[in-house]
């Protein structure tokens, strides 16, 4: 058998699983023999081997409908399936000539190839699951950094290019055999870089939180080296965030270990809770406060009164509240006198409570001067809400409501007198003008804190177009001598050629009579400061 070119052998297995998807075996050989009759001239011993090959078959068949597009790319594969192929048209020849002991022979031989083809198969199922499990390994190794660190990057690469090479030659080649060796020998190294970049990550997360610890000039760098091998590494993430208030952190820490040592209960307590309002998750401050004050609540008591005592008689209530509340309650948990500690907290509450209205008074005033009547009721409102009925917050917020209702009158009537004005200049409306002139002046008594610049503009608008109605504009008419003119709301002009005539702003009709010609009446608008052409007019058409 001569064999047939590589595209040539894919071009018939794609057409023998075509047939196969549209319900038919393609050269199933007991099908071949039912449509010819041949089943009849076969002896005993072909039909026995017969019925055994074709559910051989039938099982390569199947397989040939479940195999995946890399099985099919194989060359080994490719190979035995146009052997098959080519001996299920031998047997159809042979079923046609009617040849027994040739058909024996043939079923044999076929039955052998696709028995091969199957155990290939499964071996192929099995190295591809080898495979997927060293692919995974490879996978695993990115995720982690190999690929990322100075002292594994190149071994990884390496790996990577066994892999690649195990797929393109061994596999495709069929050599499974070899290809599972390779395989597990490339697992086995995959595990050892696997265990290396481990260590190598251990070791930088060890110097990572060490520089973290200490807030060492290296801590951002150290994480940065973390992040890099494993971005996702969501502990190296969370100390990364809290890198610049260690900054801050660490000092306060050795002040409060310090004092923690020479007994300074109250200061340490005070210096561990700012740590912990700072992060909460600092480790070195985690239940300081509560075992500090087991050790030592009546000593902290008192230390905490006096430096309560001490930042009110200093002008900062609203710092004092902290260590005369946290005295009032060792007080009761402990089972103190709570008079003192009480007493701290409402007189630290009640000069905290002055000092911010007396502030608040004063933002007020300025707010007033400013005429900024939106700040003026919101700082009136806080003050408000510390001492209701405080007298100057509720005038000054009065008075604050009360402009802003004048102004937003206010831009409502500059509103309203535009779009008059505008009207007025368009439709030759003297009376409308009267109207907004009235208008703004009545405003202006009304509110006379919310006069603004837009104000004062539209007031001398308004006034400048009342003045254009009293003024008089020369206008010149020209007609042919023979015409006599009447302007109605002037009088009569008579007949003439060119005539000039001092008219105020408005609308005008002239009529215009000749013998022997239809009257003809023309409307005329003269608007206030225009500088208009010559008016010609005439009569109508002649009789």
């Amino acid at each position: 058998m001569i064999p047939l070119s590589l595209s040539n052998r894919i071009g018939r297995i794609y057409t023998a699983l075509f047939v196969l998807a549209a319900g038919v075996v393609f050269h199933n050989p007991s099908l071949l023999a039912q449509e010819i009759g041949t089943d009849e001239a076969l002896n005993g011993d072909a039909q026995a081997v017969k019925k055994s090959y074709d559910a051989l078959h039938e099982k390569y068949s199947k397989k040939l409908e479940s195999m995946s597009n890399d099985d099919f790319k194989n060359k080994f594969f490719l190979e035995i399936m146009e052997d098959v192929s080519s001996g299920d048209d031998r047997i159809q020849e042979l079923e046609q000539l009617g040849d027994a002991a040739g058909l024996v022979i043939a079923y044999n031989a076929q039955a052998k190839l696709i028995e091969q083809f199957l155990e290939m198969i499964e071996t192929s199922d099995s190295l591809g699951s080898r495979r997927h499990g060293v692919l995974a390994e490879l996978d695993r190794l990115e995720k982690d950094g190999a690929s990322r660190h100075e002292e594994t990057q190149n071994r990884y690469s390496a790996l990577r290019k066994v892999f690649a090479d195990i797929e393109s030659s061994t596999i495709k080649e069929g050599d499974f055999e070899l290809a599972q060796e390779q395989l597990e020998e490339l697992s086995l190294r995959c595990s050892l870089l696997q265990s290396d970049i481990d260590r190598l990550f251990e070791l930088q997360w060890r110097a990572a939180q060490e520089a973290f610890r200490v807030a060492s000039d290296s801590m951002d760098t150290e994480l940065l080296a973390v992040r890099k091998l494993r971005p996702s590494f969501s502990a190296a993430q969370s100390l990364h965030q809290r890198v610049k208030k260690r900054y801050r952190i660490v000092p306060l820490l050795k002040a409060a270990q310090a004092d923690e040592r020479d007994k300074n209960h109250a200061q340490a307590i005070s210096l561990y809770e700012s740590i912990l309002e700072l992060d909460p998750m600092t480790e070195e401050a985690q239940g300081k406060v509560q075992e500090i004050e087991a050790l030592a609540s009546e000593q902290i008591i008192k230390e905490s009164l006096r430096e309560a005592l001490e930042l009110i008689t200093d002008g900062k209530p609203n710092m004092a509240l902290v260590p005369a509340k946290r005295a009032l309650k060792l007080s009761q948990v402990y089972g103190f006198d709570v008079t003192s500690a009480q007493s701290l907290v409402d007189r630290a509450k009640r000069d905290d409570r002055s000092e911010k209205v007396r502030f608040g008074t004063q933002q007020i005033r300025i707010a007033l001067d400013n005429k900024d009547w939106g700040n003026v009721i919101t700082v009136a409102d806080s003050v408000l809400n510390i001492q209701p009925g405080d007298h100057f917050a509720s005038t000054a917020r009065e008075k604050a409501v009360e402009q802003r209702r004048q102004i937003a009158s206010m831009v409502e009537v500059i509103a309203q007198g535009n779009f008059h004005l505008d009207k007025a200049s368009q439709e030759m409306d003297r009376p409308l003008v009267e109207y907004v002139v009235n208008l703004l002046d009545e405003s202006r008594a009304k509110y006379p804190d919310a006069v603004d610049e837009n104000f004062v503009v539209l007031e001398k608008r308004s006034k400048e177009l009342l003045a254009s109605f009293d003024s008089t504009i020369d206008v010149e008419f020209v007609s042919n001598r023979r015409t006599e003119i009447e302007l109605r709301g002037y009088g009569k002009l008579g007949k003439f050629s060119r005539k000039t005539v001092a008219l105020k702003p408005g609308k005008y009709k002239a009529r215009c009579t000749q013998k022997g010609y239809r009257d003809r009446l023309i409307e005329i608008e003269i608007r206030p400061g225009e500088n208009r052409e010559p008016i010609l007019l005439e009569a109508g058409k002649k009789f």
